[in-house]
């Protein structure tokens, strides 16, 4: 499915998931478009996008804790 997204919003966008990414650089450009399209969700359901941050998930104990 194709969405026309304004110029506008789409800068919007990029600036706040360059700010974000900024200290992961082991983030690959499949979690920026899963990231773009959450916050674009977003966007068209409340109008505004929101202040987020991005922090890196610790993988699981090998004791399951």
């Amino acid at each position: 499915m194709f969405v026309v997204v304004p110029n506008e919003l789409r800068d919007a966008i990029n600036v706040k998931l360059d700010a974000a990414l900024a200290g992961h650089p082991e983030a690959t450009e499949k979690d920026r478009r899963v990231l773009y399209g959450q916050l674009l969700s977003y966007f068209n359901e409340h109008g505004c996008l929101p202040d987020f941050t991005v922090t890196k998930k610790e993988a699981p104990h090998a004791d399951g804790s």
